[in-house]
């Protein structure tokens, strides 16, 4: 059974590999739609945050959620604004 410290290496692999993989299907996006695209992207962007924000947590464990998805929002929003910027 992997340690703690395994399923931290485990976990930072993974997020690295889904960044990479979101800057990729980003940056195609933009080639696809064109003068389309930063419209689409910034739509694309709210709807994954609205569902990360509602996704159904029980108030009870909001705040524990709120720790979690807080940041992962940022990181999202971080990789969305960073192609949007390379948009004319």
């Amino acid at each position: 059974m992997p340690t703690g410290e395994d399923r931290t290496q485990i976990l930072i692999a993974h997020a690295s590999a889904l960044s990479r993989a979101l800057d990729a299907c980003l940056a195609e996006l933009v080639k696809l739609y064109g003068n389309e695209a930063r419209r689409k992207i910034e739509r694309l962007r709210d709807e994954l945050i609205t569902q990360f924000k509602q996704s159904g947590i029980s108030a009870d464990r909001e705040m524990e959620h709120a720790k979690i998805v807080g940041p992962a929002i940022e990181i999202l929003q971080d990789h969305f604004n960073a192609v949007l910027r390379t948009i004319p």
